[in-house]
């Protein structure tokens, strides 16, 4: 074996007696186990807040009002309703206080105030888009919504009357032998019944027929008619015929308790022979029938008012109606407003609270009965009954309205004072009537 072979064998074994004899190595130390990250969950992010709008609804002091307002906020969540109360201050009308509101932007709805004045200023916006776009049915209004119309566009909806009725003390009928009326009566039964009911004499003595305000609420049903586009009619015949009839009830039949010239020429004289059970018939508003129901001690009936012959019947009404302020920015909103609180929805919540709606239905007459008390049955000739509204009318708008109706309200009170005969007092209002078809 040569040298050098000799010297590689050596090398070898020499290793690997080394290798044989060294101490094994350690394993390696073990890692501690990796610790999951905990998964981080952002935020969920908030729900956006809907955006509350606020419809600023103007209007007098009326709490049926309230109630609409508040169901129609229920209904729109997104929506506050807020009133705003017109004042009285000296100086200025409410209606000038309206007026300037709406130029301030600061109203969305007007409520209550006088229909031709909001008009003329341009207060008011025209409801026909509206009505036209929503595909509203204006007949539950009846025809009495057509004096909210001027120049061919409706600017308000009617939602509230207040009509003149005439109440009944049926035990003073019962103790006469009289038959109550009938809903379809005319003039001329009231004045042949009021006769069968006056009786007696000094203290004992009981009237058929006393008003509770004879300035206004006994003469101007009897004084006017109402024309096929539902106007007052107060042509002279028309006039004088009402004269003629007040007369012979007062004056010829004694069938109504004497006034004095002051009583009837105060706007607010009050007479007490029907609320003391010493008259058969009144003349009176409908909104004091629960009041009547619970407090008088007889038993109270109500019918509409009388028709002249060949006449529909017509219950005159004051009204609140509402519209849309010109210069409103929710316009849509405020529209949804007007069409609640006049529509069915408002007219149910009227209803249970006492008061008459405009619109009229099976579902509003049901709810008129169930007010407690109880109105009595006849009641239902009142969603029957065509109301023609006092306090809207195109007539209102022309010039010489004013001075017309002063001297018919004239002439009627100097004939139920006594002051003057019919034939008497008619020349003073034919010649206001003459002033007013002429335009001076």
């Amino acid at each position: 074996m040569s040298r050098f072979s000799r010297l590689m064998v050596s090398l070898l074994l020499s290793l690997a007696l080394l290798t044989a004899c060294a101490k094994p190595s350690a394993p390696p130390p073990a890692q501690p186990e990796a610790k999951e990250k905990p998964v981080v969950t952002p935020p969920a992010e908030k729900p956006e807040t809907p955006e509350v709008t606020t419809l600023r609804v103007l209007t007098e002091d009326n709490r049926f009002l309230d109630e609409i307002m508040a169901a129609f906020q229920k209904a729109e969540p997104n929506v506050r309703v807020e009133k705003v109360p017109i004042q009285f201050r000296r100086g200025t009308t409410q209606e000038a206080q309206a007026i300037a509101m709406v130029e301030a932007g600061e109203v969305d709805v007007i409520s209550g105030l006088s229909f031709p004045d909001l008009v003329k200023a341009g207060a008011v916006a025209p409801l026909d888009p509206y009505i036209q776009q929503s595909g509203l049915d204006l007949t539950p209004y009846g025809p009495g919504v057509e004096a909210y119309r001027v120049e061919g566009k409706l600017y308000q909806l009617p939602y509230q009357l207040t009509p003149q009725v005439v109440f009944l003390n049926t035990d003073l009928f019962a103790a006469a032998g009289v038959d109550l009326p009938k809903a379809d009566w005319t003039w001329e039964d009231l004045r042949k019944i009021a006769k069968q009911l006056t009786r007696g004499t000094g203290s004992e003595r009981t009237w058929g027929f006393a008003p509770r305000y004879p300035n206004t609420a006994a003469g101007e049903p009897i004084m006017v008619r109402i024309t096929d586009d539902n106007e007052l009619l107060t042509t002279a015949p028309v006039v004088k015929e009402g004269l003629q009839f007040l007369e012979a009830m007062v004056q010829g039949d004694q069938s109504w308790p004497p006034m004095e010239p002051q009583e009837v020429l105060t706007s607010y004289a009050e007479s007490t022979y029907f609320i003391e059970g010493k008259a058969a018939m009144m003349i009176d508003t409908l909104d004091v029938l629960p009041y009547l129901q619970e407090t008088m001690s007889f038993e109270v009936d109500s019918l509409p008012l009388p028709a002249w012959p060949g006449s529909k019947p017509v219950a005159r009404s004051a009204t609140e109606s509402m519209g849309i302020a010109a210069t409103t920015k929710h316009a849509d909103l405020a529209w949804r407003f007007v069409q609640f609180a006049t529509g069915e929805p408002g007219a149910v919540l009227l209803t249970r609270s006492g008061t008459l709606p405009s619109f009229q239905s099976p579902a509003v007459e049901q709810a008129w009965f169930e007010q407690q008390p109880s109105p009595p049955r006849s009641t239902s000739a009142f969603f029957r009954t065509t109301w023609v509204p006092m306090n809207a009318s195109a007539n209102n708008l022309k010039k010489g309205w004013v001075d017309l109706s002063r001297a018919w309200m004239l002439a009627m009170h100097q004939v139920i004072s006594g002051q003057k005969s019919a034939e008497e007092a008619f020349p003073g209002y034919e010649e206001a009537l003459r002033k007013y078809e002429a335009g001076d």
